[in-house]
């Protein structure tokens, strides 16, 4: 039973009673012995040797080349008339070509790296087979192809969703860029949209943009 009295020794035995943790002396002072880990449990080595059996450690071009070979998104793109591409192999250079566009390495710059394809090919392939209308058309299928997978209902069933926004540097000479009056700082806002089943962030850095203040009589009048 805690005695009200002495104050010091009154919050002393406070804290030993709300969390008791063991203690030392220290030139007459009271302090907290640092916890010191027993080690990794047998199980949680069990469970950490199972999840590397099970999801290997792999390369980004696999992860691409492997998505794109389940999904098909790669069937998203192909000439702006429509037809079949005239590629010798339309789902090599399809892949390829999303590598190296989403790492932003370079049609050039990654010819230097991959043997069998110059960077015109590649440039070629990105310029004349792929749009923004086919790229979001391909975003669709593997966003689809994920939300049938069990694991993306292991937290939810997409009910909740909420969203946020990140300031972002950007160079100040930049159509997006704006001073923000909240963040105190020049640059873009990135938006994420979080739900229990996944989390999604915009492709585009919206401006930060100066809101002036709501009018005393719109904000009565609401």
């Amino acid at each position: 039973m805690i005695q009200r009295g002495n104050g010091p020794f009154f919050l002393l035995g406070m804290a030993e009673w709300v969390a008791p943790s063991p203690t030392r002396k220290v030139s007459g002072v009271r302090t907290g012995v640092a916890h010191r880990p027993e080690g990794q449990r047998p199980s949680a080595k069990r469970l950490e040797q199972e999840v590397k059996a099970r999801m290997p450690e792999r390369t980004l071009m696999g992860i691409v080349a492997r998505t794109a070979y389940w999904v098909e998104w790669w069937r998203r793109f192909g000439p702006p008339s429509g037809n079949d591409p005239k590629l010798k192999d339309p789902f090599g250079r399809y892949v390829l070509t999303t590598f190296v566009k989403g790492t932003n390495m370079g049609p050039y710059e990654a010819a230097k790296h991959i043997p069998g394809v110059s960077g015109h090919e590649l440039s070629y392939v990105a310029n004349r087979h792929f749009s923004i209308t086919l790229l979001n058309e391909a975003v669709a299928d593997l966003v689809n192809a994920h939300a049938r997978l069990d694991i993306s209902q292991a937290w939810g069933d997409g009910a909740a969703v909420a969203a946020d926004g990140t300031p972002m540097d950007t160079y100040l000479n930049n159509l997006l860029a704006e001073t923000s009056v909240r963040y105190g700082k020049a640059g873009g806002i990135a938006y994420h949209h979080i739900s229990d089943t996944y989390i999604a962030r915009s492709p585009y850095e919206r401006a930060r943009t100066r809101t002036p203040p709501t009018p005393r009589s719109a904000r009565s009048a609401g």
